[in-house]
């Protein structure tokens, strides 16, 4: 049926649930083709380009300069025109994958001359480039001037060095200090150095390498609304003027990236609600060694107060734990696995001189408030130590883990050094189900795999099920014909469904 009969169904929809789903898909922040759908949207009928064209607002939010060309001016020309006098929202995002139908120099500077333009009815900016442009007060004057429509401001790089060039201009006070709808800012490269009236206002803000912890402090002290705050490597600079402490009320997520010392002294000067969702990632370590295990002692208590915190509050149910030796820790709170980890706390692991750096770390993770966790997620690449036994004690919750063939291997060896000193005992003891993830099985079962299931049955804790997920290639079981009553469930390339069978041991 056409969609221009008057009898299609299209038809009897109301005007504005029409326009909320054309909307809906107009999203270019959401959606890389949504001007090209809006504009094919606009062509369907003639009732449809007119109410299309009546709502100016459709077309301001579509100033995508990934899909506009620098050499087609009427389309851009006509988009403006289409979208009146409504503020306007601007996107330029050029990732590793993506390629542009211009350099992206050029399509810059049509960017800029659009903002020139139409400066004060820009609502959101969102620029992010693989190379810094070199955004200064001589390519974009604009940044001078008031910004009363701005609600986003987001220019970021994904490489970027500062360099200082003397014929360059640099921005002094952004939007002249008046930006009174601000409230996501971000500006590679940029630290903003005076008490802008905008940042009272703020409830998203980037930092860069541009501030040390000292001004990213003296600006957060101006930041009391602040809800989510993102830090990507600070500045390491030393100084003798201490540093304030800021009160973060409303921080809702705090998400670092950096240097793990220049990370803990950031934590030990932000005073944050305790559910406050955490992400701090450190995997670069550079301490002079005369200092190192001092410095990682500090560092381990920080993170490790910050995580008691935060259990205390949101007893878990689930935890995800990834052990590198002589690399890291990872620590994950997990709400939804992968996507919702509201505490994510990576520690830096290297050589002590007097002590072991990850006995340390589990033994301060060893906190009552996990006797509740019912789901683990557990990888390692090395042996667990016999003192990490403390750590697994504290688990007696656990009915289901998430691990890999090399990590159970690693388990039996724990429990066995357990049981050779007489303890008994058992790593899990309510464990019923293990998911074994990426499963690479040949033909065969890992013996690793039975050795772990076999060892619990004596004992009085048998595994219940076993979870193969995504084997690349039919799962042979013979390895786990004495394990009677275990449910094995996995797939097959040759069958469409799981799989299910249960393991009977041969009279």
């Amino acid at each position: 049926m056409s969609l221009n009969s008057r009898s299609s169904p299209i038809h009897n929809l109301n005007v504005d649930v029409l326009l909320y789903v054309i909307a809906l898909n107009a999203n270019m922040f959401s959606d890389p083709h949504a001007l090209r759908t809006t504009r094919a949207a606009s062509q369907v009928c003639r009732d449809w380009r007119v109410l299309m064209l009546e709502t100016p607002s459709l077309w301001a939010r579509l100033m995508d300069f990934n899909v506009l060309s620098s050499r087609n001016c009427e389309w851009l020309d006509e988009l403006l025109r289409r979208s009146a006098t409504a503020p306007l929202w601007i996107r330029m995002e050029h990732r590793q994958t993506e390629r542009f139908t211009d350099p992206p120099v050029r399509i810059l500077k049509s960017l800029i001359a659009v903002s020139q333009e139409h400066w004060t009815r820009i609502e959101k900016l969102v620029v992010s480039l693989r190379i810094d442009p070199m955004f200064d007060a001589t390519h974009w004057k604009v940044l001078h001037l008031p910004a009363p429509e701005l609600d986003t401001f987001i220019v970021k790089y994904e490489f970027s060095i500062p360099i200082e060039h003397p014929g360059i201009a640099l921005i002094t006070t952004l939007f002249s200090g008046y930006a009174p709808k601000l409230r996501k800012f971000s500006l590679a490269n940029y630290s903003i150095r005076n008490h802008a009236s905008w940042l009272c206002n703020l409830r998203t803000v980037h930092f860069s390498s541009a501030y040390s912890v000292h001004l990213a402090l003296v600006v957060l002290s101006s930041t009391r609304h602040l809800q989510e705050l993102k830090i990507n490597d600070l500045s390491d600079e030393r100084t003798s003027i201490p540093l304030p402490v800021v009160s973060l009320p409303y921080l809702k997520y705090l998400h670092y990236v950096g240097q793990p010392a220049i990370g803990a002294t950031l934590l030990e000067h932000v005073e944050i609600p305790l559910d406050c969702s955490l992400f701090i990632s450190a995997p670069f370590l550079c301490i002079p060694e005369d200092t190192q295990e001092e410095v990682l002692v500090a560092i381990t208590n920080t993170y490790v107060r910050y995580v008691r915190r935060y259990l205390q509050s949101h007893p878990p149910k689930g935890i995800y734990l990834k052990y590198e030796p002589n690399c890291d820790i990872d620590f994950k709170v997990v709400a939804a696995f992968p996507d919702d980890c509201p505490l994510s706390i990576l520690f830096p692991v290297c050589y002590w001189s007097t002590s072991n750096p990850v006995t340390t770390i589990f033994n301060q993770l060893a906190l009552p408030e996990l006797s509740g966790v019912a789901e683990l997620r557990l990888y390692t690449s090395g042996p667990f130590d016999l003192l990490l036994g403390v750590f697994f004690r504290c688990l007696t919750s656990v009915k289901a883990i998430w691990t890999n063939q090399e990590t159970l291997g690693f388990l039996t060896q724990l429990q066995n050094c357990i049981d050779a000193t007489h303890d008994q005992d058992i790593i899990f003891p309510l464990l019923g189900v293990i998911n074994l993830d990426n499963s690479s099985f040949i033909n065969y079962m890992d013996a690793r795999i039975a050795e772990f299931i076999l060892s619990r049955m004596p004992r009085g804790h048998p595994i219940a099920t076993l979870c193969l997920l995504n084997p690349i290639s039919e799962v042979n079981l013979e390895n786990l014909a004495e394990a009677k009553g275990l449910r094995v469930v996995h797939t097959s390339p040759e069958v469409i469904g799981e799989l299910e069978y249960t393991c009977r041991t041969v009279e």
